[in-house]
């Protein structure tokens, strides 16, 4: 695919305490041949409702449904997709001692798209799992594994390693790095890295005049990438 760069704006919605819904949409500059290409990419919507555990989600069973629509131009990819890719299953979240772990299980259903006859997307199984520690006062580490089998019977599997710093209040800094097992003919990928700045808008609830707003837990972190793609 060669460099590109993303800005996406990601809103959170509050519907009841035990529900949970994201939207986002990425703004991509993808450069190919000495060429830079720009435009909207597909929007994402995330939904959780929480089955059973805690308020603060730190011990938690999910129902996750993700949904990605066909907004952008085809060339976007892997950014655009040819028809509405929806994902269900369960997210759990554990958090011991030192660590917070999660996993996910979900099915989702693509269309079948292939480039020069090769897979590049279909319905598929995905099997992910985490684990984040402090390694200093506002800055965390995160280690994920990515298990991906297609309807089809291929699969693939990533590893991703992230460092993030909280640099204020609003404002994270994440340096990403990721690589993709298998053979040179199946991955879509060899390795990547990536640097982001993640910025939170303050929730818009009064307070009272010359109060600061409070800063939030140490361990409140973006969740991912806003644009939806590993």
């Amino acid at each position: 695919m060669g460099n590109a760069s993303v800005l996406a704006a990601e809103f959170d919605f509050g519907v009841k305490q035990r529900y949970e819904v994201r939207g986002a949409i990425p703004f991509i500059a993808v450069r190919r041949s000495g060429e830079i290409v720009t435009g909207m990419g597909d929007a994402t919507l995330f939904a959780r409702a929480r089955l059973f555990g805690d308020s603060l989600s730190t011990r938690a069973l999910y129902l996750r449904v993700d949904a990605r629509l066909p907004s952008a131009s085809a060339d976007f990819l892997p950014f655009s997709a040819d028809s509405i890719d929806i994902g269900y299953g369960l997210e759990l979240r554990a958090r011991l001692p030192f660590i917070a772990l999660r996993a996910a299980a979900l099915y989702t259903l693509s269309s079948d798209r292939r480039i020069d006859h090769a897979l590049v997307d279909d319905s598929h199984f995905t099997f992910a799992a985490s684990g984040e520690i402090p390694i200093a006062p506002g800055t965390h580490a995160a280690v994920s594994a990515f298990y991906v089998r297609y309807d089809e019977g291929s699969s693939r599997g990533v590893a991703l390693a992230t460092v993030r710093r909280r640099l204020s209040a609003s404002m994270v800094l994440s340096v990403d790095g990721a690589i993709e097992a298998g053979t040179t003919r199946s991955r879509v990928f060899d390795g990547g890295v990536s640097v982001a700045l993640f910025y939170t808008f303050p929730p818009g609830s009064p307070a009272a005049p010359g109060a600061r707003p409070p800063a939030p837990p140490q361990d409140e972190y973006p969740s991912g990438s806003p644009s939806g793609t590993p």
